[in-house]
């Protein structure tokens, strides 16, 4: 950092006097905090430490994340052999949303999944078949039926 002031009728104690002032100012300021903005309403403050991680509920194998390149690079290296990939973004802008409500339910009506994605990108590994995902973000639920293949991966974007 740089920090300039000027001078005015320079002279040789003066001049002293406003390199040291000078000198003390550009510490000072250099030591005072870089003001960051508050997360947006309905977002979480994310740690850039977040660690992404395969879970399970139920039998099932998930992992989240998305916030921050890293997390998107580390859940899609997770992700890409589950058969079941869900992004959750804006309609307009095509922004990622998160602390969305998520529901998998089988064919049976029984709920194989629940949980609240705190991140944009969620993958499963669920048995091949058919099942209702609900997805709830901000008050509003998209509902999709989706056929989960054995092999492969079932890709589904929810915009809200």
């Amino acid at each position: 950092m740089i920090c300039l002031f000027p001078l005015r009728h320079a002279t040789r104690r003066n001049a002293l006097f406003a390199v040291a002032f000078s000198a003390s100012a550009c510490a000072a300021l250099a030591q005072t905090p870089t003001p960051t903005m508050p997360p947006a309403p309905g977002q979480a403050q994310r740690a850039f430490t977040e660690t992404v991680e395969v879970q399970q509920q139920n039998g099932i194998s998930y992992v989240t994340g998305g916030i921050g390149s890293a997390s998107q690079a580390r859940t899609k290296a997770l992700g890409g052999d589950m058969n079941l990939s869900l992004v959750f973004a804006k309609a307009q802008g095509g922004n990622y949303v998160a602390d969305v409500d998520v529901q998998v339910i089988d064919k049976s009506g029984k709920k194989v999944l629940a949980l609240k994605s705190s991140d944009p990108l969620l993958y499963a590994r669920l048995p091949a078949g058919s099942y209702k995902v609900t997805a709830t973000a901000a008050g509003k639920t998209i509902e999709r039926n989706v056929v989960v293949p054995a092999t492969g991966q079932r890709a589904e974007t929810l915009l809200w």
